[in-house]
């Protein structure tokens, strides 16, 4: 098990209709790998917790490092 606490700032100004859809895609995502965890956005940031086995961590870290958004 493992688990990853970060904080990011947005690329770009994001509604809170993208921010949904976002929440929404990785909720299913999260499901199918066994990842638990929480996304907060406030202002410019967000502030995201996530754990499970390692390698579905360590895949899904990896993905958000790479998101432009």
């Amino acid at each position: 098990m493992k688990r990853i606490r970060y904080v990011s700032s947005f690329a770009a100004p994001m509604s809170s209709g993208q921010i949904d859809e976002i929440v929404s895609e990785s909720a299913k995502n999260n499901e199918r790998d066994g990842i638990t965890g929480m996304l907060v956005a406030t202002g410019n940031l967000f502030f995201q917790l996530i754990e499970g086995p390692d390698e579905a961590v360590d895949a899904l870290y990896d993905r958000i490092v790479h998101d432009t958004r």
